[in-house]
């Protein structure tokens, strides 16, 4: 029954773009789907409110409007547009590794009128140097590999933070793991309030549960407020 209500979605999806000529109207703004990462599924989530849905009510219900906003992870822009919509953060920075959205990112933001994003095109890793990343053929899915036809510039959330004179922040990531650069390394000091989709991964040779990670967290001085599956909201305590 699950798998039929997801392939009469997607032929719906297909029919969507179509006819929307893959400018998706949604609670955030229009989104822009033409990239062939962007399933028709994900258009079909995106017209009926499913997409991210989790993730903008946590946004929604915790965000504040006078500290600054780091996105990690933008993909195709929803949570990014959403927050901008609906007045919160001071500045907004978004940070995407995928070079295959990059295009759809800023057709996003030029329909909604977002110029004052600051968008860069690079990975958050713990080392600052080129890293290999995987698509994984979706727009949801991609990660830093050992080996890929794709290299893309990294920095670290520290280095991120001090080149864009970022002080105070509030941080929204979903970067399929990668968040262990910055969980065991530096650039939370300012943070303010996390609400981050945390994954279990292997970093640097070592395994992670999500557990290890909230933990981790905790012991940096971050207390959970909220958690919708694996998406989690930390404010410092």
């Amino acid at each position: 029954m699950v798998k039929l209500k997801l392939k009469v979605l997607a032929l719906l999806g297909g029919i969507l773009r179509r006819v929307f000529k893959d400018k998706i109207r949604t609670s955030a703004g229009i989104i822009y789907t033409g990239s062939e990462l962007v399933s028709d599924l994900t258009v079909a989530l995106l017209f009926f409110g499913k997409y991210e849905k989790e993730e903008l009510l946590l946004c929604d219900k915790y965000l504040n409007k006078d500290i600054d906003i780091v996105e990690l992870g933008t993909s195709i822009g929803v949570v990014a547009s959403f927050i901008k919509k609906n007045g919160y953060g001071k500045r907004m920075l978004c940070v995407e590794a995928n070079p295959m959205l990059i295009d759809s990112l800023r057709k996003t933001f030029d329909i909604n009128s977002l110029q004052e994003i600051d968008l860069h095109h690079l990975a958050i890793s713990d080392s600052n140097e080129p890293i290999y990343f995987s698509t994984r053929g979706s727009n949801e899915l991609g990660e830093i590999v050992p080996y890929s036809d794709i290299k893309v510039s990294s920095k670290s959330l520290s280095l991120l933070l001090k080149e864009n004179n970022i002080e105070q922040y509030q941080l929204v990531s979903d970067i399929e793991g990668a968040e262990c650069s910055f969980i065991n390394g530096d650039g939370l000091e300012n943070c303010q309030l996390a609400i981050i989709e945390l994954h279990k991964t292997e970093w640097n040779g070592v395994r992670y549960s999500v557990a290890d990670l909230v933990e981790k967290l905790s012991s940096r001085g971050f207390k959970v407020l909220e958690q919708i599956n694996n998406t989690y909201v930390f404010k410092r305590t």
